[in-house]
């Protein structure tokens, strides 16, 4: 039912969490848009003139460059285009079982953010790329 349900104890599993939200997040986003989506902290150097850059929103990492492994934010990004950005933060599925809340936020820097707060299953999962296609619509011009 719950994927990488061991995210918060294993290290290994954390990461690969964070590679499927980026991965999923972008093949998403490029059926939807039709453009190639790219995250700016990514090591891909797959890049073309018709590439949108999803920057770093929210840091995940202490100063040394290590990772939180809080889940909080397990994925974030923005579009300065459209002042838009998110963040999902991914909850520990022992303490919440099935558990999908979404709301608006107007960050300190003025950028209006989708805050998704999940557990992450199958069905949240699918929930959290449409809340995420409807969020950037503007995309599409």
């Amino acid at each position: 039912m719950f994927k990488y349900k061991d995210f918060l104890e294993n290290k290994d599993s954390y990461r690969l969490n964070k590679v499927f939200w980026k991965n999923s997040i972008c093949s998403h986003l490029k059926k939807v848009f039709n453009k190639e989506f790219i995250f700016e902290y990514s090591k891909s150097t797959i890049q073309n003139n018709n590439s949108i850059k999803i920057e770093n929103f929210v840091t995940d990492k202490y100063n040394n460059g290590k990772l939180f492994y809080d889940g909080n934010p397990i994925i974030s990004g923005k579009f300065n285009k459209i002042n838009k950005a998110f963040r999902i933060i991914q909850e520990d599925p022992n303490e919440f079982d099935i558990f999908y809340s979404k709301f608006e936020n107007e960050s300190i820097h003025e950028i209006n953010e989708l805050v998704i707060i999940l557990t992450l299953t199958k069905e949240n999962h699918k929930l959290a790329l449409n809340d995420l296609e409807e969020w950037f619509k503007e995309l599409k011009d």
